[in-house]
């Protein structure tokens, strides 16, 4: 049998969040969400300098992932899998956002999963699965697929990625998230 959707706002969904930050999870949790974001390109093309050729693009991803997860600890049990530090050692030592703020609370705690950055919240996810890749469909004004390579020369450096990989989503660019056997649709 299917879970019925409950529809939210992006307001709520923020409450939502927060209050089961606070009362449900202890530990970290699996999430499944849906993102529509407008990636950042470059207006021309790296080599030919050729102008982008797309009024507006949108990168749909949906994926599976954690939230609450330790970063600090997760990158130090990566090492001990990998055999490049032995059990106990804290070789990494994780350093404070470069941008935005933790979502302080009430209580005086801080919130491991909602970053505040200006006017915008973003909910902090992890990848510690690398076979859990999330699945992104880039779609110009008209919601035609456009192919990733005719993209890439528009884009920034891919970053580096390790073994356990932290993404931030604004949850303004958020359709969809599936928690603690809840699926919210977000509304606009």
């Amino acid at each position: 049998m299917e879970k019925s959707k409950v529809k939210i706002t992006v307001r709520e969904l923020a409450t939502v969040l927060m209050a089961h930050e606070l009362n449900g999870f202890k530990s970290a949790e699996f999430i499944h969400y849906v993102s529509h974001t407008t990636p950042k390109l470059n207006k021309f093309h790296r080599d030919t300098k050729e102008a982008q050729p797309w009024k507006s693009v949108t990168k749909v991803c949906t994926t599976n992932c954690s939230l609450k997860v330790i970063y600090e600890n997760a990158v130090n049990n990566a090492l001990v899998r990998a055999g490049e530090q032995e059990k106990g050692e804290k070789n990494f030592v994780a350093q404070e956002l470069p941008w935005g703020n933790w979502v302080q609370y009430g209580d005086g705690s801080r919130s491991k999963i909602l970053i505040e950055n200006g006017e915008k919240m973003y909910i902090r996810t992890t990848y510690n699965n690398p076979n859990e890749k999330p699945i992104v469909v880039y779609l110009d004004e008209n919601g035609k697929v456009i192919p990733f390579d005719q993209l890439v020369p528009f884009m920034g450096p891919k970053r580096e990625e390790g073994s356990v990989t932290v993404r931030c989503y604004e949850i303004g660019g958020m359709r969809e998230i599936s928690i603690a056997g809840k699926i919210y649709e977000i509304t606009k």
